[in-house]
């Protein structure tokens, strides 16, 4: 078989189309195989960064279970320590009434004690009073020594009388001896002395 020119021309032409497809071809499957090679690393880094987010979606959801305990723990220590308050407030509240009553009881015996050593005094004072007047009466009174030491008498326990009133106004009314409690015990003194010197006459 025998070509002309002309149909060699057009297999030397058709070849070098050949080539050039041929050429074509394999630049495509080289950028193919690029490209699969970067989709392949973009895959990779894409499962590695999945597995990551996987991972730490674990982790996230331990520390939401381990901070569900802590609350659940806290809440209950919570309960507790109200529960050990109420305790707590309600013994030291029945302890203070406790030590209240008893203190007030204390203070009640000892005003009460502080009264009846009051009346005693002035028992004391009014019998003293009484044997002077009649004394005074009988005219028994020996010397002007013995007088004076049954005034003295007098006044000791009046003076000691007076003390215990003092102290009984600070103590139960929270307040000291006052201008008008001094003028008070100084008009019943003169009455006193009124009543004494009238006895003379």
């Amino acid at each position: 078989m025998s070509f002309s020119q002309q149909q060699f021309i057009e297999l030397i032409q058709n070849l070098e189309i050949q080539d050039q497809f041929d050429a074509c071809l394999n630049k495509i499957m080289e950028c193919g195989s690029e490209k699969r090679n970067e989709i392949n690393e973009f895959q990779e880094k894409l499962e590695k960064k999945e597995q990551q987010l996987y991972q730490q979606k674990f982790e996230i959801q331990e520390l939401k279970e381990i901070n569900s305990k802590l609350q659940k723990i806290i809440k209950e220590q919570n309960k507790k320590i109200k529960q050990l308050e109420s305790v707590v407030d309600e013994v030291s509240l029945k302890k203070i009434q406790k030590e209240s009553q008893q203190n007030k009881k204390q203070q009640e015996n000892f005003y009460l004690k502080q009264i009846q050593g009051l009346d005693q005094l002035q028992n004391q004072i009014k019998n003293i009073k009484v044997k002077y007047i009649e004394h005074l009466k009988s005219a028994k009174i020996s010397s002007l020594i013995e007088l004076k030491k049954m005034r003295q008498n007098i006044q000791q326990y009046e003076a000691l009388d007076i003390n215990i009133v003092l102290t009984y106004i600070h103590d139960i009314f929270g307040r000291n001896f006052l201008e008008s409690d001094r003028k008070l015990l100084v008009e019943l003194k003169e009455q006193f002395i009124e009543n004494e010197y009238s006895l003379f006459s």
